[in-house]
């Protein structure tokens, strides 16, 4: 059967298509009638109001024609699930890593990123799980190995001079002591110590007879030390006897330790 093109500028006002106009289609290879809702319909599916015209789908693709391939090149700028570089700082501000099993970290120090701080774990055991518990205080790692002692660099001691040493313990060390190092011989022992030899020196060690010996104590900031105070040095056993160590030439300094 054939059906009249209908125009729509052919309708009156009156006459205007709606939803219940009914237009011929094909279906199933038979001609028949639809309602203008019927098509609709079939084209709108089960859409949302928000989004059953085309202006509001292109609206919500904000009018991107090339909407494909902008969502692409977002997508690609992001960090696979699989892992990746960053190409930039991670920054969780608040937000809390919980139940996280990192298996390698590197960190590294934003102004001058040739300055790195790596977790290394290959000395676990396997199976085996190692705990780093914060005190409750500050600690200056930089001082402080694990162990919870910290020692000084060679320092040059004057007879009856204070030196100090800030061992970044965050708490006052319960054993400090005083070593005394050699650090040069000229190829050759002094007392029988080779360079680079470390002696611990007490209160036991007395300088002449008129010298007093050594005094070390310490509180929560800093490690003190005092060495004699006569012109003659601190005596020590050698290691071939007794001699005396002559604080302040170029063969020995002294170090200040401490322990929690």
């Amino acid at each position: 059967m054939d059906y009249p093109l209908i125009r729509i500028d052919d309708l009156t006002p009156e006459s205007s298509p709606s939803r219940t106009h009914g237009l011929p289609v094909m279906k199933a290879g038979v001609a028949t009638f639809m309602t203008v809702g019927q098509l609709l319909d079939l084209v709108i599916g089960a859409a949302p109001g928000a989004l059953d015209t085309l202006d509001e789908l292109a609206a919500a693709l904000a009018d991107d024609s090339a909407f494909s391939a902008t969502i692409t090149t977002l997508i690609n700028t992001k960090l696979s699930k699989a892992g990746g570089a960053m190409t930039g700082d991670l920054d969780i501000a608040s937000h809390l890593l919980s139940n996280a099993i990192v298996v390698s970290a590197l960190i590294a120090d934003p102004t001058n990123t040739t300055k790195r701080l790596q977790w290394v774990l290959s000395a676990i055991s396997s199976a085996t799980t190692r705990s780093l518990t914060m005190p409750d205080r500050n600690v200056n790692l930089g001082n402080v190995p694990l162990s919870g002692r910290a020692k000084s660099a060679q320092q040059t001691a004057t007879l009856g001079g204070l030196i100090t040493f800030a061992h970044g313990l965050g708490g006052t060390p319960d054993i400090s002591t005083l070593f005394a190092s050699i650090v040069n011989t000229s190829g050759g022992t002094d007392l029988g110590y080779a360079s680079g030899t470390e002696i611990q020196i007490t209160t036991d060690n007395l300088g002449s007879s008129n010298g007093v010996g050594v005094a070390v104590w310490a509180d929560a900031t800093n490690i003190y030390g005092r060495v004699g105070n006569v012109a003659l040095a601190t005596g020590i056993n050698g290691s071939t006897g007794v001699g005396n160590i002559t604080f302040g030439t170029t063969n020995w300094k002294v170090c200040l330790g401490g322990q929690l």
